[in-house]
C-alpha cells in the first residue's frame, strides 16, 4: 500500500512538473496571431496558474478561445466607469454594461499590448438579459478573436446590455476604462495656420469641478478625440474637435498627442504635435480613479467648451519609499471660448507627495513650417522655456488666460 502510494506521489510531482514547464516564461516576440482554432479556454487553469506564478511573467503560445461570452452573473460597469484586476496567462474575464440610454460605447484597457496578445478587450452583441452563454459569431461589428484590439467603440440601444470580455497571453494586470463617447472622429481644419501670438494674463477664481462626458483614457501616453461643440480658431486655422493626452496636453493635430517629453512645448521637431495647448504637460499617468471628462455649455455664439483631467497620476517622484497612496494626483482644466478663441489654463485641488523631480511645461505653441512661437503659461514669456517640477503646480483657482 505505502508503494501504491509513493508510486501515486511521484506521478503527481511529474505530471506537476511536466505541466508547469509548458508554462514557463517564452520569447514573446515570436508569438504569431493565433488562428481561431488554436485559441483555448484556460480559465479554469486560473487557480493552478495561480499558485504556479512567479516574479517572472509566463506568457502561453496558444491564444484563448472565446466560444461563448459567459455574462451571466458577471460585473456590472457603470457609465463612464472603470475596473481592474489582474489576468493570469491564459485565462478571461467578463463584464456586463447596460444602457440607460441610446448612446455610443467606448472602451480602452492598459496597458495593452496588441503585439504579444497582452490585454485585449471585446464586445458581444445586443442582449436583452445577459443571463445564457452568447454564441462567438455575436461579436459585434469590427471585433475580431484573431486580432488584440486595446480600444474598441459600438452603438448601443437605451435598455440593452453588451457583454465584454478581458484576455491575455501573459501574467499582467489591466484597468479597464467605459465611455459614453463615440469613435475618434476625422479631423475637420480650415484657414491658414499663423505664428501671431495671443495676449497673456493670469487671474484668481474658485476652481469648479464639472461632470460631463467620460472618455476611455487608461493607462500610460494614451489618448483620445473631443468634440468642441463649435468651431474654435487657434493660430489662423479652424477646428472641430482636438485630442486630450493622459500626459496633461491637448493638440489639433493627431502627431504622438500621447507624448510625455515636456520640453517639445519650446522647440520643433518631426512627429512631434505643431499645435499644442499643455496645462501641465508631464509624465502623468490615469487609473481608475482618475479620469477626463468633457462639457460644452452655454448658447450660440457664447459656448464654452470645458475638458477636465481628474486626480491625475504624476509618474515619478524622489524616492522609491513613497507608497502608491502617496503617488501625486493633480487637477487642471483647459476653457475654449466660441467667437472669442479664447484659452483659459485653470487649476484645482491636489493631493500626495510634492517632492518630485519630473518636469512639466505649461503654455500654448503653434509651429509653421519649421518655426515655433510659444508662450510659457507660467510667465507669460515667449522667449523662457523653463519647465516646473511637481512643487510649483499652480494653486488651486490659478488661471492663465491667452486672448488673440
Amino acid at each position: 500500500m505505502k508503494n501504491l502510494k509513493f508510486l501515486a506521489s511521484v506521478s503527481l510531482i511529474l505530471l506537476f512538473f511536466l505541466f508547469c514547464n509548458k508554462l514557463k516564461k517564452l520569447d514573446t516576440s515570436r508569438l504569431q496571431p493565433p488562428s481561431t482554432s488554436d485559441w483555448m479556454d484556460a480559465t479554469a487553469l486560473n487557480p493552478i496558474l495561480a499558485q504556479s506564478s512567479s516574479s517572472s511573467v509566463r506568457c502561453l503560445t496558444t491564444g484563448i478561445k472565446l466560444p461563448t461570452a459567459s455574462c451571466d452573473n458577471s460585473v456590472i460597469i457603470p457609465q463612464n466607469g472603470c475596473v481592474s484586476g489582474y489576468l493570469y496567462a491564459g485565462t478571461i474575464e467578463y463584464y456586463r454594461y447596460y444602457a440607460p440610454s441610446d448612446e455610443n460605447l467606448s472602451m480602452a484597457i492598459a496597458n495593452s499590448s496588441p503585439e504579444n496578445f497582452t490585454n485585449c478587450v471585446a464586445v458581444y452583441k445586443e442582449n436583452s438579459l445577459v443571463n445564457t452563454n452568447t454564441p462567438i459569431t455575436e461579436l459585434e461589428t469590427n471585433q475580431s478573436i484573431t486580432k488584440c484590439q486595446s480600444n474598441t467603440t459600438t452603438m448601443i440601444r437605451s435598455g440593452s446590455y453588451r457583454c465584454i470580455s478581458v484576455h491575455s497571453f501573459c501574467d499582467r494586470s489591466y484597468a479597464l476604462k467605459i465611455g459614453n463617447t463615440p469613435a475618434i472622429p476625422p479631423f475637420t481644419i480650415t484657414g491658414n495656420s499663423n505664428l501671431t501670438l495671443p495676449v497673456w494674463s493670469q487671474a484668481t477664481t474658485t476652481y469648479i469641478p464639472i461632470e460631463g462626458t467620460g472618455t476611455p483614457i487608461v493607462g500610460d501616453n494614451t489618448y483620445w478625440s473631443i468634440p468642441i461643440g463649435f468651431n474654435f480658431t487657434f493660430f489662423g486655422q479652424t477646428f472641430t474637435n482636438f485630442y486630450a493626452s493622459s500626459n496633461g496636453l491637448a493638440s489639433f493635430s493627431t502627431t504622438n498627442p500621447e507624448n510625455n517629453d515636456s520640453q517639445n512645448l519650446f522647440i520643433y521637431k518631426e512627429n512631434i504635435p505643431p499645435t499644442v495647448i499643455a496645462p501641465w504637460w508631464a509624465n502623468l499617468n490615469m487609473d481608475c480613479s482618475s479620469n477626463i471628462q468633457y462639457t460644452t455649455t452655454g448658447t450660440a455664439g457664447n459656448r464654452v467648451l470645458t475638458v477636465q483631467w481628474k486626480n491625475i497620476l504624476l509618474n515619478t517622484y524622489d524616492t522609491e519609499s513613497y507608497s502608491s497612496a502617496d503617488r501625486r494626483r493633480l487637477n487642471f482644466q483647459v476653457k475654449l471660448y466660441e467667437t472669442t478663441n479664447i484659452i483659459e489654463l485653470a487649476y484645482g485641488p491636489t493631493s500626495g507627495n510634492v517632492n518630485s523631480n519630473e518636469l512639466a511645461s505649461v503654455g500654448i505653441k503653434n509651429t509653421l513650417n519649421g518655426s515655433v512661437v510659444f508662450i510659457n503659461g507660467m510667465l507669460g514669456s515667449s522667449t523662457d522655456s523653463t519647465r516646473y517640477k511637481n512643487r510649483f503646480f499652480p494653486i488651486s483657482g490659478t488661471v492663465y488666460r491667452f486672448t488673440p
